[in-house]
Order: C-alpha cells, then structure tokens, then sequence
C-alpha cells in the first residue's frame, strides 16, 4: 500500500501523552454516557468518539464540536466545552495517564497533524487487511482504545489470532509503531517483542512494507 508520513516533530511524544489523556478522561467517557462504549476513531485527519448525531473530534491543536471549536488547554476546559463530566469510567478501564483538570495539555499542531496521519494510515491498513480476511478470520471492529491509545482489530482462527494495530508509540517505544500480537506466544526471528512484532514507524516511512511484514507474520502462525 502507498504510505505518506510526515517526519515527526520533536513536540511529538508530550503532545501524545496530552491527546492520550483527553482520549481516556473526556472523549472516550462522551462517548460511554451517551452509549455505553468507549470506542473511538480516526476522524477528520484527527480523532473522536463516533457519535450518532455530533461531530466531536481533536484535529490539530484544537477540539471541534459540530460548527464550535475552542483550544485544547486543560481537560477540565475540554469537558466543559463538550458539556461532559471528566473523568475516565474506571469501572470499564484504568487510565494510564495523568488526569488532573488543570494541568496544561502540551498539545502541538504539527505533532497532533502526524498522529492523526499515523491512526488515518492505520485505519487504511487494517481495513485492507480486514477485506481480505478468511471466512474463518471474522475481524472484530477497528477501533481507537482509548486506555491504550492504538487503533486495532482482531482477526484469525482459532490457534492462530492475533491483535493487529497501530500504536502511537509508548514507555517503551518512542515512536510510532505497527504490531502484530498474537493471542498464543511465539517465538523466533519474526517476532521481536515478547508480546509479537513490531514495526517502526521510520522503518515504515524508509521503505518496509506494512502488510508484508503482518502477512508474514500471520502465515507463519498457520504453518
């Protein structure tokens, strides 16, 4: 597949830490009080909660609401201006990150354009994946989990399913990344994290192949 990425600014790791907090204590609980999941998705080149009748995503540096949009500062001021209580629904996951209301969200529009970049390429892979999957493959739903940050789908037969996804880098990876993890722990060259395999997302912008390097790797968990 064609991959257009930018490179990363240096304001890229804090500004995903920001956007992973507004994603996990305002986003990610719109959604849950007005349906009862926290799923989110790519929108708009950034992200949001899919809402039946709102348009609610992060784009760049800002938040929009339909027509409104105001800056992101603090996730007390995010919530106030999406109108909901803040804070994660702790009795469906627990936030990996900070959720004091008033501490300044480092947010950087030209990282923020990269991340929405990144899950918009993402979203792109994993449906290519999904629509030529197996009749036994049955992929779940692509989504944004807000309590991990990634975007990603289920998808194989028993003995051989995995998590595909893309995350936008963690503790232990600065940068962005591909990832095949398979439910049943493997073992050997392809597989280069103890949980699966991953692929950066420089190496992805220098030329690897993202679906080979997932065909790959699901091939060899049916040999």
């Amino acid at each position: 597949m064609a991959v257009d990425l930018v490179p990363l600014p240096p304001s890229f790791a804090s500004t995903r830490v920001s956007l992973h907090a507004l994603a996990e204590h305002v986003l990610a609980p719109l959604r849950y009080r007005d349906e009862r999941r926290i799923g989110l998705r790519p929108l708009d080149g950034g992200f949001g909660p899919p809402l039946p009748d709102r348009r609610v995503a992060v784009v760049g540096a800002a938040l929009h609401d339909d027509g409104r949009t105001a800056d992101i500062t603090t996730l007390a001021a995010a919530a106030t201006f999406l109108g909901v209580d803040l804070g994660a629904p702790v009795e469906v996951y627990t936030p990996a990150t900070d959720g004091d209301p008033d501490r300044p969200q480092d947010v950087d529009a030209d990282a923020s354009h990269a991340l929405g970049g990144w899950f918009a390429f993402g979203e792109a892979l994993l449906a290519d994946l999904a629509g030529h999957a197996g009749s036994a493959d049955d992929p779940t739903e692509i989504q944004l989990w807000p309590e991990h940050f990634d975007l990603a789908l289920s998808v194989g037969a028993e003995g051989a399913r995995v998590n595909l996804g893309v995350s936008p880098g963690d503790a232990d990876h600065d940068e962005p990344y591909l990832y095949v993890g398979p439910w049943e722990p493997r073992s050997g060259p392809l597989w280069n994290e103890s949980w699966g395999a991953s692929l950066g997302y420089e190496a992805i912008r220098s030329g690897a192949d993202p679906t080979t390097f997932v065909e790959e790797r699901r091939r060899a968990l049916g040999d």
